[in-house]
């Protein structure tokens, strides 16, 4: 019952969020320590061995990708 699924929802919502500041920010470090932020989350949920290593990468890889659809591709 404890066990997380398929995509780790946890990381998705970290790295979307990483994501959206990467492309509303300007500043290098504000992007970095949001990135940091998003792996400590990953890094959370690997720990308390809710998620593979898969999973959490699976669920960046959503994460980043919904954010470059929402962000990137929308012209400034």
């Amino acid at each position: 019952v404890l066990r997380g699924g398929l995509v780790s929802g946890h990381a998705a919502y970290g790295f979307f969020f990483a994501g959206t500041v990467m492309f509303v920010s300007d500043s290098p470090l504000i992007t970095a320590l949001a990135m940091v932020l998003a792996i400590i989350i990953a890094q959370s949920r690997w720990e308390a061995k809710i998620h593979s290593v898969s999973e959490l990468v699976l669920g960046a890889t959503v994460g980043l990708a919904l954010s470059i659809l929402t962000f990137g591709l929308t012209p400034k």
